[in-house]
């Protein structure tokens, strides 16, 4: 699975990249956002998927965590370069807490109920 979540988020990587290099009016700032959400992503699931957690609470938590990362990704594509007033920018920050969030409760659940 691990193997995978990779492959899968170096072609986001790569395709973004290309992306950014190619279209004129794809910012820096977005640029460098959106890889650096993705590859936040790809590292919280292989946390989540390494926790000897119950194979349910890994499957449910990777769906929720799946759900944020599209949402961190999508967030910090439309993400304005203004630091003043950034609505975007403070979610875009939630979204990665939740995100670090469900990739640590699983190591908490799992050392409560041993």
């Amino acid at each position: 699975m691990t193997s995978i979540l990779t492959i899968i988020s170096v072609i986001f990587v790569v395709i973004n990249s290309t992306i950014g290099i190619f279209h004129q009016s794809y910012r820096l700032v977005n640029w460098i956002s959106a890889d650096i959400s993705i590859i936040a992503g790809l590292l919280f699931m292989s946390v989540l998927n390494k926790s000897k957690a119950s194979d349910g609470m890994k499957i449910s938590f990777s769906i929720i965590m799946l759900f944020f990362i599209f949402i961190s990704f999508i967030l910090a594509v439309i993400l304005p370069s203004n630091l003043k007033n950034n609505f975007i920018l403070i979610s875009l920050i939630l979204s990665i807490s939740i995100q670090i969030l469900i990739a640590i409760i699983p190591k908490y659940f799992t050392a409560i109920s041993r």
